[in-house]
């Protein structure tokens, strides 16, 4: 579910990319835009489920919203990175190390954040694991940017709700509730992302 809400990023790059890098706003990325807001919509109201593992709170859904605007955003300073160094691997050396260094002063900071913190091979491994993906998704987002508009490049790459909604099933059927209504949700937002790349 956050996975799909995460995805209306494209929705806020298009925008942002519009006023600052002056990147067409078109008919269809428009439209688009419409069918992402339209799946959100739809995920609102399946906020409230009655199973256990179901139960969705707005508080959730606003982080969620607050997320997608960020990464949409986080894509569009990346391209003007890039349109002043066009060094893609460079950007996701900077971008990690940034991540690195505000994690650190917060670990400082909030005693309870420090206090959380608990390794051991297991979860060392997923950990380590998660990184290696993540940044190769950097790597070839930064190339992606390199090459290509902030408008067709941040819709492509949120397909990504389509994969999690397989292996969410796979993996946590009895965690991961997913719904007809949400099946509906992210097809709606899924079909308004390849609009804004199509018809861009």
């Amino acid at each position: 579910m956050s996975s799909s809400i995460i995805s209306t990023g494209p929705a806020f790059t298009a925008v942002i990319a519009a006023v600052f890098l002056k990147e067409k706003l078109t008919i269809g990325v428009s439209l688009g835009i419409i069918l992402i807001i339209g799946g959100i919509i739809t995920f609102e109201r399946d906020i409230n489920s009655k199973d256990k593992y179901g139960v969705r709170h707005r508080s959730d859904l606003i982080f969620a919203l607050l997320s997608a605007i960020f990464v949409g955003l986080a894509i569009v300073i990346r391209k003007m990175g890039l349109n002043i160094l066009d060094e893609p691997v460079f950007g996701v050396t900077v971008g990690f190390t940034t991540s690195l260094a505000i994690y650190v002063v917060m670990c400082l900071v909030f005693k309870g954040m420090r206090a959380a913190i608990s390794l051991n091979l297991r979860n060392t491994l997923y950990l380590s694991g998660a990184g290696l993906f993540l940044t190769a998704g950097w790597l070839t987002l930064f190339y992606a940017l390199s090459y290509g508009d902030a408008i067709i490049v941040a819709p492509l790459a949120s397909l990504h709700p389509v994969i999690v909604l397989g292996w969410s099933y796979l993996f946590f059927k009895d965690m991961e509730k997913i719904t007809f209504r949400t099946v509906i949700g992210i097809v709606t937002v899924l079909i308004g992302v390849l609009l804004i790349a199509v018809r861009h």
